[in-house]
């Protein structure tokens, strides 16, 4: 029996379920020590393949456009980057960048500040 009611969850579980593990989009696979993790699983993994995926795209984008801005870390649904004032121009084309997934088009933030602890939303 299966503890999820909305077929929507249902379906996508059944889409990643193989045998007593998920695997992920990104094609990782993780053994379900209990079934009822299998969506936090599958969620968790995969938004960190997502992150590690765009930031690479953000490393690329900064190095192809001659950019003094550089990534300082992905941190679990965010990407931190250090820009360079000569780069405030490129704000959106990241946002953009972050916004354009292989699941389609999420929304997304950008908050910019003197540091990490100091952020305003801007776009």
């Amino acid at each position: 029996s299966n503890h999820y009611s909305n077929e929507k969850i249902l379906s996508i579980i059944d889409k990643y379920r193989d045998g007593n593990s998920i695997v992920t989009p990104y094609g990782f696979s993780m053994f379900l020590d209990e079934k009822s993790k299998e969506i936090n699983y599958l969620c968790q993994s995969t938004c960190s393949s997502l992150i590690y995926e765009k930031s690479t795209e953000v490393v690329n984008y900064l190095k192809d456009n001659g950019s003094k801005s550089k990534l300082l870390f992905p941190f679990h649904d965010a990407i931190v980057v250090d820009l360079h004032r000569d780069d405030i121009h490129k704000i959106a084309k990241l946002k953009e960048i972050i916004s354009n997934t292989r699941f389609g088009f999420f929304k997304s933030r950008a908050k910019v500040g003197t540091n990490y602890y100091n952020l305003e939303e801007i776009i």
